[in-house]
């Protein structure tokens, strides 16, 4: 079984959640400013460095109070899905202040509450005008939200950043978000059946990785720690038999 790169499963999240994707003239021809084509406004806030992988399912609240926007919904620590949110507001050269709250079934508490400075984007089609504005950010542990430009992924004190590693049919491969493909040195880690080790979540494991590594260290909450290295022509770690 083949898995969609981290990149596109976040592609796919924000277009879902922001509501960018119009009808398919107005995609195509350029006239929905909403779009990948074009620019997306509004806020997003990565929550990857202040989570607990293993804990959840978390109860997320993200509000701008001066534009009257708040989004509320539920994110997994141990999954495919990013741990980012989306909130539709629209947002101007002028600051405003952030509210965060996370709340979670096991004790799990979070807040942030900051004031960050919108960016300007720039149309790309010829139907747009004017400037959209939109804040990237990451929480940080000590509550505050710091800028994080659009396609980076968060890190953690360490610089690394989080992965999922396919566990289903053993330990095998994980993405980084531009599609670049790791597989385990010692080849896939499994129970000796075809299955995940025992100790390791399914179908997938998240932990974190340094990107800049040629052979990047992976490791999560559970203790774990496994070698990768870049995926070659051959390998079979990224199939999954049916």
């Amino acid at each position: 079984m083949h898995r969609a790169p981290a990149a596109a499963l976040l592609t796919i999240a924000v277009l879902a959640t922001a509501g960018c994707v119009g009808p398919l003239k107005d995609f195509s021809l350029g006239t929905n400013c909403n779009t990948a084509v074009n620019t997306w406004q509004g806020m997003q806030v990565d929550l990857t460095s202040v989570l607990l992988f293993e804990g959840g399912p978390y109860d997320v609240t993200v509000s701008v109070p001066a534009a009257e926007a708040t989004v509320a919904t539920q994110i997994a620590g141990n999954s495919l899905d990013p741990l980012v949110v989306l909130l539709d507001v629209d947002l101007d050269r002028h600051p405003v202040t952030v509210n965060v709250e996370v709340t979670s079934p096991d004790g799990f508490t979070y807040e942030a509450a900051d004031t960050v400075t919108p960016l300007a984007s720039s149309p790309k089609s010829r139907a747009c005008t004017g400037t959209t504005y939109w804040a990237g950010l990451q929480a940080q542990p000590d509550g505050q939200l710091i800028p994080l430009a659009w396609g980076e992924p968060a890190r953690d004190a360490q610089g690394r950043v989080s992965v999922v590693v396919d566990s289903q049919c053993g330990v095998g491969a994980f993405y980084l978000e531009d599609g670049t493909t790791f597989v385990r040195v010692e080849g896939v880690l499994d129970d000796g059946t075809g299955g995940p080790p025992k100790g390791w979540a399914s179908p997938v494991q998240r932990g974190w990785v340094d990107p800049s590594e040629d052979m990047p260290v992976f490791e999560d909450e559970r203790g774990h720690r496994e070698v990768f290295r870049p995926w070659l022509p051959g390998d079979t770690q990224i199939t999954c038999a049916a």
